[in-house]
């Protein structure tokens, strides 16, 4: 139904009608050739071909150039066998949405078919259940030319697709079809009809078709999450972006993507269907997008630092880009919890922040919350200090704890801390918004957002160092869906790697931006930082009462524990959390690489972890987690207290 609204034969859909073209051309255009270089791809087929294909940026067009070599047999004279050879055609389509829906071009080759109805009905289906297109691959010479390549005497074939700018990013799918000459007994009827495909693992494998990214690149599968792609352009500044996620169970995957440039336009949204026969290594998937360079669909975020009008909207002049995936699989191999028109946040994404706006595709659920691309194609900004922290004033003062003997811990949670009424009489105002004309207060006033936050924390430590503490500990500041419900404490948290939106001014930049702040405000007091965090579960619900949010609708059965039924475990100690599994090397690598983030990336002198939860679940009684944090190099040995 949705989705029968955006297909028209033999013209995408992105670009069909002269408005959405106008808009691409002034998005999407400009000269590829100064934001990409030429990309090489080799394919190897069933039938034991080899499909080279180069895809070359040129002006404002690509250029595409399929080469097809297969092998050449010879008789006993030594001369090469061409009763079995046939024509050679590109069985193509393009997509960028959905996988299973290809496109053509308005200008196609000469010589294409469209294969349609009755035809495209009795072709296999790989992974397309629309029409698709025929062009004629070109031999060199005749049947009888054989080409000597590195000693190996091979047939080739060719075929050339010019492909408009504005159409990518996309991707262009592909087989091979071998029309087979007439047999000696039936000269008048056609020939055999031969496909060939990407070789499949077990022979009850569906068919499926090699993939040839255009204004994209296959990626890399580590590291996960989002990163920089440095070795596809420059490593500061605009440049490529790895994306990479992990979900054994997964069938099908789809980039999701929402920007807006900040010049007061309305949001933006673009979906990419990942074909795994070329993003997929292993059980991890990923993609690679240019992000900011010339006629990149993408525009490059702003830092986290950044900050809009605080008067009006607080995204004016700030762009941004946001990332989430959707994740579908076959429900008879464990992926009944997948929901493929659910946007889920990745569980690597080290700023989260609510969508930009509503999504134009109804079908698509609204996430909660979204991942940012600032830090990653900014750096990690780690040095950009809040306002009330001088950036040349970096830690002034000596450690307040000199031996551990003098360890004085003060808890505090960031929400409480500053959101008593006391805290806004001590600058003599409610926090009710800007002052009438004629009020002239005799003291400073403050937004009505700010207690309560990551910024008003900083105001108060004084009072933090006056009362001989030496040591703060944040209650954990994770994402949590349910903080301004019933998760005050943040024991319910949806992510392990990034703070909490609620705690953070919406007018001070990201609340990663924010967070570092406080935490390079305290240590620059004299005050050793340490951070509660929550590793033994995540709240996304039972398989009963569900809250998907990330890792249960990616690949539950890899993250979570699972009873003897199949089901998720829950921790009973909060409610509606969803009990990790501490022994699964892909959580594990989770966790830790959460750990060394919070060190790392935000400053964190340490950590306070809690015991339960079944974090001590291993072999023998002996907690493969803490075994593996205990000798890591950075938080293990000192790098990092427990």
């Amino acid at each position: 139904g949705g989705r029968d609204a955006h297909v028209a034969r033999g013209v995408a859909p992105y670009a069909r009608d002269s408005r959405t073209k106008d808009v691409a051309r002034g998005r999407g255009s400009g000269d590829a050739a100064k934001r990409e270089r030429t990309a090489k791809h080799t394919f190897h087929t069933e039938a034991g071909r080899q499909v080279h294909v180069e895809v070359i940026p040129v002006g404002e067009t690509y250029l595409a150039i399929f080469e097809v070599a297969e092998d050449v047999e010879h008789d006993l004279h030594g001369e090469p066998i061409t009763d079995g050879c046939g024509e050679l055609w590109l069985h193509w389509g393009m997509h960028r949405e959905w996988l299973d829906e290809w496109m053509s071009l308005p200008e196609i080759p000469a010589g294409s078919q469209y294969v349609e109805g009755a035809e495209a009905r009795a072709a296999p289906r790989f992974g397309q259940n629309t029409a698709a297109t025929r062009t004629p691959l070109v031999r060199d010479g005749d049947r009888t030319t054989v080409v000597y390549r590195r000693g190996f005497p091979l047939r080739f074939a060719r075929a050339k697709f010019e492909i408009p700018s504005y159409y990518a990013p996309l991707e262009m799918n592909f087989v091979l079809v071998e029309k087979k000459p007439p047999s000696a007994e039936f000269p008048d009827e056609e020939g055999e009809v031969l496909y060939d495909m990407p070789k499949r693992k077990h022979p009850h494998d569906p068919p499926a078709a090699f993939a040839v990214p255009v204004g994209a690149a296959p990626g890399c599968p580590y590291p996960l999450g989002a990163s920089r792609a440095v070795e596809l352009g420059p490593t500061a500044g605009p440049g490529w972006c790895n994306f990479a996620l992990h979900s054994a169970r997964a069938q099908k995957v789809t980039l999701f993507l929402q920007w807006r440039h900040g010049d007061g336009d309305a949001p933006e949204t673009m979906e990419l269907a990942l074909n795994p026969t070329t993003h997929r290594t292993g059980d991890v998937w990923h993609v690679a997008l240019p992000v900011g360079l010339p006629g990149a669909v993408l525009p490059m975020p702003s830092p986290a630092s950044a900050t809009g009008d605080p008067s009006g909207d607080p995204g004016y002049g700030v762009a941004t880009v946001l990332y989430g995936w959707k994740v579908d699989g076959d429900v008879r191999r464990g992926g009944w919890r997948f929901h493929p028109g659910m946007v889920l946040l990745d569980p690597r994404a080290s700023s989260l922040v609510p969508p930009l706006g509503p999504f134009a595709d109804e079908h698509t659920t609204p996430p909660k919350l979204m991942g940012s691309l600032a830090d990653v194609m900014n750096g990690d900004d780690a040095n950009a200090f809040a306002v009330y922290v001088p950036r040349d004033a970096r830690c002034s003062k000596p450690r307040l704890r000199r031996t551990p003997s003098m360890e004085v811990m003060y808890e505090l949670n960031v929400s409480d801390f500053t959101g008593h009424l006391s805290f806004v009489a001590s600058f003599g105002n409610e926090a009710a918004g800007p002052l009438s004309d004629g009020d002239v207060p005799s003291r400073r006033s403050i937004p009505k957002d700010f207690p309560g936050t990551y910024e008003a924390v900083l105001e108060k430590a004084e009072h933090i160092v006056n009362t001989g503490a030496t040591t703060v500990v944040l209650h954990p500041i994770q994402a949590s869906a349910r903080r301004t419900r019933d998760d005050n404490f943040g024991q319910a948290p949806i992510s392990v790697f990034a703070p909490d939106p609620a705690l953070a001014s919406p007018s001070r930049g990201e609340p990663a931006h924010q967070l570092r702040a406080l935490v390079r405000g305290l240590q620059r007091r004299g005050l050793e930082v340490l951070a509660h965090v929550q590793i033994t579960h995540l709240a996304e619900g039972s398989d009963e009462k569900p809250d998907t949010s990330s890792l249960r609708g990616i690949d539950a059965e890899s993250y979570y524990q699972l009873g003897f039924d199949g089901r998720v475990e829950m921790n009973e100690a909060v409610h509606g959390a969803t009990a990790l599994n501490p022994t699964s090397a892909v959580t594990q690598r989770l966790l830790i690489d959460a750990l060394r983030h919070w060190r790392v990336a935000v400053g964190f002198d340490g950590f306070v972890v809690d015991s339960g939860g079944g974090i001590a679940r291993g072999p023998y009684g002996v907690s493969t987690l803490l075994e593996a944090i205990a000798n890591d190099p950075v938080l293990g040995g000192g790098g990092g207290n427990f």
